[in-house]
């Protein structure tokens, strides 16, 4: 866990159109998406967003 990166709420990616909450708990729960606690607090690292993105991307492959 890096201190300086950004983490985001479920709610923040579903504002900025990752999915909907259920597909992102879902992404999370088949290990799709490494999440972290932050007391009751969901987040996703920025980082970790970044690499979802590069390994679903056509050109990756």
């Amino acid at each position: 866990m890096n201190i300086e990166e950004h983490y985001y709420s479920i709610k923040e990616l579903v504002e900025k159109g990752l999915g909907s909450k259920a597909t992102l708990h879902r992404m999370i729960k088949n290990g799709r998406l490494k999440k972290v606690k932050f007391g009751r607090s969901t987040r996703i690292a920025e980082s970790e967003i970044a690499r979802y993105l590069r390994e679903q991307s056509p050109t990756a492959q």
